[in-house]
């Protein structure tokens, strides 16, 4: 499928592409299907926006390095953890953990700019995400994802409420990371709602849509040709984008989305605060906290092994070159 069919699209033209798409899959398959073609838009945009100029938008090349830099900052973290192993130095429990928060914070910014969840200036100044790596998550989740098709899958799931919890007075909540237990049941609950995904989301697509997709194209095909809400000169690289369409490919794109939004928003409620509100000897966690008793250094193994396939998930997905 090339996606660049729809890069001669003005932005009216691919919101009423999705409108008309959207159209079509609700009256077939009723009002929440048709809410789908919101992340549908969402997906397409993310690849079509990625070739425009924008000082805003960071390119798929940059956004990588932000990915191996996370890499990088894991390996340290994890070779720094070993030689605590022997010591059993504080300082060295404290480094470990920074570089660990480090690597989920790239990580997860990555994953935000390539979402088209957050642009380049949302990361930095007043009000921006800075080190408070959720807010990748709190500003634009509920926006674009959880309002929207997602809230059909979501809204008996952990992740709303925790989202929600965590949004009014997220800096109110940062020593819960420290009892080793919460951290366990973060590690759980991610863990559960990306099995929920897995499972549900794979046999929804075969109930509705395998054995009835050529059908779908063929129905948007014709919508297509009679809307006025694409220019005619675009009519045919609309419906040549609809014949191309791999939405098995599609609809896989969408688990891992889904996927990396759980394991990261964990991962970065756990993480966050060891960079925003520690590291000097002065601060609300100071170097010499960092024993066996903080929850992050007795779980450290715990959740670098739980982060560590994300994250060469993520190094396999946003590489431009694949």
């Amino acid at each position: 499928m090339d996606r660049q069919l729809l890069s001669n699209l003005s932005e009216n033209e691919l919101c009423g592409f999705c409108e008309i798409f959207g159209a079509y899959m609700e009256g077939k398959f009723g009002q929440k299907w048709g809410s789908f073609m919101q992340v549908f838009r969402f997906l397409l945009e993310r690849n079509i926006n990625h070739n425009s100029e924008s000082e805003q938008k960071l390119t798929a090349q940059e956004i990588y390095e932000w990915v191996l830099a996370a890499k990088a900052d894991l390996r340290v973290a994890k070779m720094v953890n070993s030689m605590n192993l022997k010591e059993q130095n504080y300082h060295l429990s404290a480094l470990s953990v920074y570089h660990l928060q480090q690597s989920v914070e790239k990580a997860t910014k990555a994953f935000g700019l390539d979402r088209q969840m957050i642009l380049r200036s949302d990361l930095k100044g007043k009000d921006q995400i800075s080190h408070v790596s959720p807010k990748v998550f709190i500003k634009r989740l509920k926006e674009k994802l959880l309002n929207e098709p997602l809230g059909i899958f979501l809204n008996n799931s952990k992740l709303r409420s925790q989202i929600e919890m965590f949004s009014e007075n997220i800096e109110d909540r940062v020593f819960l990371n420290l009892e080793g237990k919460r951290i366990g049941d973060y590690l759980t609950n991610s863990r559960e709602i990306s099995r929920k995904f897995e499972n549900t989301l794979p046999a929804v697509f075969n109930r509705k849509f395998r054995k009835t997709w050529k059908t779908i194209s063929g129905g948007v095909a014709e919508a297509i040709q009679k809307s006025e809400l694409i220019d005619e000169k675009n009519k045919p690289h609309a419906v040549k984008f609809v014949s191309e369409i791999d939405l098995p490919f599609e609809w896989k794109y969408l688990i891992h989305t889904m996927s990396f939004t759980t394991g990261l928003y964990y991962l970065s409620i756990i993480t966050y605060a060891h960079e925003a509100f520690t590291r000097y000897p002065g601060g609300k966690i100071t170097p010499r906290d960092y024993t066996e008793n903080m929850g992050i250094v007795a779980k450290f193994d715990e959740i670098v092994e739980y982060f560590e396939p994300i994250l060469n998930e993520l190094e396999i997905d946003l590489d431009p070159n694949k």
